[in-house]
């Protein structure tokens, strides 16, 4: 079973700011993160609770997100155009 992708509030509304066309890129790259299971960032932060913060960079975007592998979803928290 593919894991699913959940996306905050906030960061729908940076993807809708963003370009058309970066838009569309990124959210190309949203479909394929939950494809691939538990997302491997490449630093890693902490939340309030302790929770391990994966970032992630691809092309003019910063996404990040943590693993909840008790529900197999990946919770998008932040998604940034650079």
């Amino acid at each position: 079973m593919d894991w699913k992708l959940v996306l905050d509030q906030a960061v729908l509304t940076q993807l809708f700011a963003a370009p058309v066309q970066e838009r569309s890129k990124a959210m190309a790259w949203l479909e394929g993160l939950s494809s691939r299971g538990p997302v491997r960032g490449e630093v890693i932060q902490r939340d309030e609770q302790g929770r391990e913060l994966q970032v992630l960079f691809k092309g003019d975007w910063m996404l990040t997100a943590w693993n909840d592998h008790a529900t197999k979803e990946i919770r998008v928290v932040d998604l940034v155009y650079v």
